[in-house]
Parts: C-alpha cells; structure tokens; sequence
C-alpha cells in the first residue's frame, strides 16, 4: 500500500473520530485542555509524544507532489511544530492559547477543519 493512502486513512479516521468529539463533548475536552496546558509535566509529555509522532510523520513522508501528498505533508510538519510548541512554550503561552480555544467560535471551528479534513483524507484514501 502506498505510503500516502495509508496515512490518509489513518490520519482521515483519527481526524473524524477527533472532530466529532469535539463537537458532541466541549465541556469535557475543554476541562481536559485546562489540566493539559496548565500542568508543566503533562504539556511536556504531551509534547515528547506529539514530538515522537511528527517525526515519524516528517521522515516517512515528505512529498510535495499532489493534493493528497502535500495535505499530509503540512499536517506531518504541523505535528512537529505543535510538538516544539509544547515543549518550549512557557505555561503563561500556553494559557494564552487555551483561552484562544475557550472561544466558542475558534472551538468550533478547529473542530469543523478537523471533521472536513479528516473525511477528504478518508475520502481519498479509501478511494470512495
């Protein structure tokens, strides 16, 4: 199987799994996003996995060749950023972001691009 279908699906089926939940329960993800940005160690830990996942991501598939390749390759390089931010970034920048999230409409709308990107990438990997 092609490198680039079989990160679609997996990251299409996680990204719809991740959107829908965070439209049928935003009180309990944003209680769990508190104790994520406020606790140093779990940001850290949150950070060494994602830090794990966008490398493995970076260095199996960096391919600026068609739609579907270069969608992957800007969420593979997104994951690293996201990682480095959780990493380096003081709690105070942390806060900042998690009262960026506690805005209903940048809530919901992180959630829309995680329901829409994930069903093109299911839709492209699973060839539907």
């Amino acid at each position: 199987m092609d490198i680039s279908l079989f990160l679609a699906q997996l990251i299409g089926l996680y990204s719809v799994v991740v959107g829908l939940s965070m439209l049928m329960e935003r009180k309990m993800l944003m209680g769990i996003f508190q104790e994520i940005f406020s606790t140093r160690a779990l940001s850290y830990v949150m950070g060494v996995l994602m830090l794990v996942m966008g490398l493995l991501l970076v260095l199996t598939h960096t391919v600026w060749q068609g739609t579907l390749s270069i969608v992957i390759t800007v969420i593979s390089w997104f994951v690293l950023v996201e990682a480095i931010i959780f990493l380096f970034f003081s709690q105070k920048i942390l806060a900042k972001a998690l009262i960026a999230l506690n805005n209903t409409k940048i809530y919901y709308a992180i959630s829309i691009v995680y329901l829409v990107l994930g069903v093109y990438l299911v839709y492209s990997g699973f060839g539907l």
